[in-house]
């Protein structure tokens, strides 16, 4: 959870199951090597996650249910404040970004799972101080006004908050790029008429200092992510780098066997008749079967997944199960149905509560 504040948290049931791509796992075998984690385990500190429409965000810590996330890099370049003399992170043209940021995200299951924010930081110049030691070889701090949070759902870091999250100085620069970035934390630098002008800034160095409110740089805006909404992580390798798709539950998406018929066995071949409903069911672009060892819960694994041969919306589908699943269906093996809307690229996937088929 958000340090020193209160996260409003969103409540919801979450079953953590896979259910991304075409794959069949060995029979009652682990999850190794498949790049698929089910649940938000891999959503830890440092790890890299795709959300939205295709923005890589930085873990910077996850407790309590929830994640806070900064974007990896700038997504905009824009001053703090027209003003000179308003230092102040409420009513500035930073906090006006981030709320119309929020306002232009799409409704839906993504911006649902983005938690609102309350932090209240001491207004104490000594103990938001950041000791640093300056490129010239002497030390010395920084000072920062406090820079409350009230129910905002994207913001930016606090001065301290970008001291203490990260490991070190290149961890704090902004991705792929030399920028600047913006901390909503007002310094207590004083220059014109004793009367501070300036904010805090993360420089191309990735070193905590301030600049004039009235200059041009950069803007990454954080968050916190209600990780019960995440249904599984799916990993993406580039060169030496390594981030993470996230399948995201859909409540307005329903699949379920058709009234007054049921899903049966033909030797290796299952079939099923389905209907996919619910006020996104438009949006389903595939149904899939996924195979467990147990019934649904935190300890059973996934021993199969795979597309049904069949069109979303109203059908017929089957797939044949792995050939070293063997047993009774119901007893040593348990069969879910879900409705995916899968995107393309580096976008959030959504997907119905997987429903028990029944022999």
């Amino acid at each position: 959870m958000y340090e020193d504040g209160k996260i409003m948290m969103l409540k919801r049931f979450t079953f953590f199951l896979i259910l991304a791509g075409m794959m069949v796992f060995p029979a009652f075998g682990g999850l190794a090597n498949t790049g698929i984690t089910l649940g938000s385990g891999k959503i830890s500190k440092d790890s890299k996650v795709w959300f939205g429409d295709q923005i890589l965000w930085r873990v910077l810590k996850n407790e309590n249910g929830a994640a806070l996330l900064i974007s990896d890099t700038s997504l905009d370049m824009v001053v703090y404040n027209d003003d000179s003399d308003n230092v102040e992170w409420e009513g500035s043209l930073a906090q006006n970004w981030c709320f119309i940021f929020y306002l232009n995200w799409p409704d839906g299951v993504e911006k649902d799972a983005i938690l609102p924010t309350t932090c209240t930081e001491k207004d104490d110049r000594r103990e938001n101080g950041i000791a640093y030691t300056y490129k010239g070889g002497h030390e010395g701090k920084y000072y920062y006004s406090s820079a409350s949070l009230d129910e905002e759902f994207f913001f930016l870091l606090s001065g301290k908050e970008a001291d203490e999250l990260f490991e070190n100085d290149r961890e704090r620069r902004s991705a792929g790029s030399k920028t600047w970035w913006w901390l909503r934390s007002p310094s207590e630098r004083r220059y014109r008429n004793n009367r501070s002008t300036v904010a805090g800034i993360v420089d191309d160095d990735g070193w905590v200092s301030d600049t004039s409110v009235t200059s041009l740089n950069g803007i990454r805006p954080a968050f916190n992510l209600d990780l019960s909404a995440i249904l599984y992580t799916s990993e993406i390798r580039e060169d030496s780098s390594v981030s993470y798709l996230l399948t995201m539950m859909d409540r307005n998406l329903n699949v379920e066997v058709q009234q007054g018929k049921k899903a049966y066995r033909d030797g290796k071949i299952i079939t099923v008749p389905y209907t996919v409903s619910g006020s996104n069911a438009d949006e389903s672009t595939r149904v899939y079967a996924l195979v467990t060892d147990k019934r649904r819960g935190s300890e059973s694994e996934v021993i199969q997944y795979t597309e049904l041969s069949a069109e979303s919306g109203t059908g017929i589908g089957s797939f044949p199960l792995d050939s070293n699943i063997n047993g009774i269906w119901g007893k040593d093996f348990h069969i879910y149905l879900l409705a995916v809307n899968k995107n393309d690229g580096s976008r959030t996937t959504f997907a119905s509560m997987p429903r028990e088929l029944r022999p």
